[in-house]
């Protein structure tokens, strides 16, 4: 007949063998309960913020969430985010890694664009950018000089019948700017602006319209071939730096094509010396900014393919050297553990990598030399680990735990005087039936496994003679 792991069998058992079992099983469980290694206590428990406390240490990751955050949660997030690549937005950039965007950038809020999952960011940033207005741009630019233009007006109108805006009273063209209508209070609201709307009709100034359609009701009315430099000099216009690396003689029908040929750099005042980007402060830009900034408008299309296929270590400024064949940072410090595994990883194969790390890249052959970690193959992968544990906790024996310093060696372990040296006379060696009555089973102590000591603890309580019925008092 087979035994049957957890089953209670009646075994009589003396009271000083009972003893040592229950001692052994609590220290045991204290030992699992805490995951006593050293490498699992790192894994689950460190932070920079702890390190910084216990050793007197300036470790700091860029904010305090970062330095809050272990390992394995880091691990977590760095999975979540490569494989919720498609769904992953800025906000929750900053909840699983406390990397706050501004909600606005260059004076332009963008707390519309925080939700937007990253792969459709470059859609929605240039079409943010398309339909930006002059009123949202009164923090970025000076308008003061072009008041007089913008503050011109254009008149819509109304088609009840299918509830859309056109440009003529005959309803010809609609107009190509997003709005809506509030027909219960007469009201046509364009980008949180309102304008009442009375006989079918709506008056609306230029600066609270699309910028691009401004500048078109604006040039309709002029010569297509008036040049950026006479729109300087002649209107009195003071036109956006960036336009400062398009060419006076540019005409205006021009302007387009010559917009296209910027780089993103150009609209951040950085400036692309070679291969290198600074900004206005001489401060060199590195990662993937550096890479955005030497994007022109026409290729931003291909952004996306781009950020893409660099690495983790491009990404994030990351040099690499040669000779010792390691990453430092943009501050020359080393870069180990997690973001040294995932450094040459893709944008786009990251979700993947992940997948492969093994606890030998995550942690020093010091950290796996004992505690829990020990007890496992370091190849084990990281989505591997924790069946990995369990399997190893429950498989071990008494002696490869006490080995592995899980739990603490009993008093007579090795040796009746409670030596540290087995010298043949200690518990370890002598021999305890984890079998039943019937069909016996001997094993020596040091061979137990959980199993083992589970089914032996709870016949020790069957077997107690009522002692368990016993209730305890303070007296």
């Amino acid at each position: 007949m087979s035994k049957q792991i957890g089953k209670i069998e009646r075994k009589p058992r003396n009271r000083s063998v009972g003893s040592f079992f229950f001692g052994t099983l609590i220290g045991l469980l204290l030992g699992i309960g805490a995951i006593a290694g050293i490498g699992a206590f790192a894994y689950f428990k460190v932070t920079p913020n702890w390190i910084n406390d216990k050793f007197n240490t300036e470790i700091d990751l860029g904010n305090e969430d970062l330095n809050s955050l272990t390992l394995s949660t880091f691990v977590s997030h760095a999975i979540n985010l490569g494989k919720n690549i498609d769904t992953y937005t800025l906000n929750d950039l900053q909840s699983d890694f406390g990397i706050k965007i501004n909600d606005e950038i260059a004076g332009i809020d963008i707390t519309d664009l925080k939700n937007v999952p990253l792969p459709e960011m470059m859609d929605a940033v240039k079409n943010k950018l398309s339909n930006i207005s002059a009123d949202e741009l009164k923090n970025v630019v000076d308008l003061s000089d072009i008041d007089e233009i913008l503050n011109k007006t254009n008149t819509y109108y109304f088609n009840s019948t299918d509830n859309k805006l056109y440009k003529e009273q005959e309803y010809l063209n609609q107009v190509n700017f997003d709005y809506t209508v509030d027909l219960a209070n007469s009201k046509v609201i364009i980008k949180s602006n309102e304008f009442a709307l009375m006989s079918g009709q709506v008056v609306v100034a230029l600066r609270y319209i699309p910028l691009t359609e401004a500048v078109s009701s604006f040039t309709s009315n002029l010569d297509e071939n008036i040049t950026i430099g006479e729109l300087r000099d002649d209107y009195n216009i003071t036109l956006p730096s960036f336009l400062d690396k398009v060419d006076d003689s540019t005409p205006i029908s021009e302007l387009e094509d010559e917009i296209n040929k910027l780089y993103i750099a150009d609209f951040l005042n950085y400036t692309i010396q070679g291969d290198r980007v600074y900004d206005e402060f001489g401060q060199e830009i590195v990662g993937v900014m550096a890479t955005v900034a030497k994007t022109t408008i026409r290729d931003l299309d291909n952004l996306e393919s781009t950020i893409n296929n660099l690495t983790i270590a491009e990404v994030l400024g990351y040099t690499y050297n040669s000779d010792e064949k390691v990453y430092y940072d943009k501050d020359g410090t080393k870069v180990e553990g997690v973001m040294n595994a995932i450094a040459d990883f893709t944008v786009s194969g990251l979700s993947e990598g992940i997948d492969t790390l093994t606890i030998s890249d995550l942690f020093s052959s010091e950290d796996l030399s004992s505690g829990a970690l020990s007890l496992i193959d370091s190849s084990t992968t990281i989505s591997n680990l924790s069946n990995a544990l369990s399997t190893a906790l429950e498989s071990s024996t008494i002696d490869e735990l006490i080995s592995a310093g899980v739990v603490d060696v009993p008093n007579n372990y090795y040796s009746s005087s409670g030596g540290a040296v087995d010298d043949g006379t200690g518990i370890n060696n002598k021999y305890i039936n984890v079998g039943s009555s019937e069909m016996p089973e001997y094993k020596q102590v040091k061979n137990l496994v959980l199993n083992d000591i589970i089914n032996v603890f709870f016949e020790l309580i069957e077997n107690s003679g009522g002692l368990l019925d016993e209730i305890p008092t303070t007296e």
